[in-house]
């Protein structure tokens, strides 16, 4: 893959990632509220059709030929979306896990889900000198496949939202 191809993707990714954080506040807030385990199972599940969709279109796991032969703009299409769905993906998960932890602070909550989110990024990088970089989009895949896994069980509650709900009816 040429060297500016590469620096394109890099350069979509970053930029999906900044977009998908800053629009899904909006959106959660007016289709998704008292939702956010929905949306955030929407998110994994279009991720997964997008790093399965990268991982198709790119060479993986030794074989020389790519299974799809993708464009440059299809492939900078495809990260980028992956990474808005991801960027999304960090302030609800901050968000919930608000909810679920309260009457715990919120800082508190959110200093747990950004130390998990941080630990993982570092066993990436600890593990990334060991994987050939042709399986990698096919491990970003199957690693979102087993992160909706452990998520899907967590029961959702708004106990924060009912409180301050509850409060502002009785003021």
């Amino acid at each position: 893959m040429p060297e500016s191809l590469v620096q394109q993707l890099g350069t979509a990714g970053n930029f999906g990632i900044w977009l998908g954080t800053l629009a899904i506040g909006p959106a959660a807030e007016r289709w998704f509220r008292c939702r956010l385990k929905r949306l955030l199972l929407l998110l994994f599940q279009a991720q997964v059709v997008l790093f399965a969709g990268l991982t198709l279109s790119l060479p993986m796991f030794g074989s020389p030929p790519p299974l799809g032969n993708a464009s440059a703009g299809w492939l900078l299409f495809l990260v980028g979306s992956a990474a808005a769905c991801l960027g999304a993906s960090s302030p609800l998960f901050i968000e919930l896990g608000a909810e679920i932890s309260y009457p715990a602070s919120e800082g508190i909550s959110a200093g747990l889900v950004s130390a998990t989110i941080n630990l993982a990024g570092l066993l990436l990088l600890a593990c990334l000198d060991h994987v050939p970089s042709d399986w990698l989009s096919g491990m970003v895949t199957l690693v979102t496949v087993l992160c909706a896994a452990v998520f899907a069980p967590i029961r959702e509650e708004y106990l924060r939202t009912d409180f301050d709900e509850g409060h502002a009816r009785k003021s």
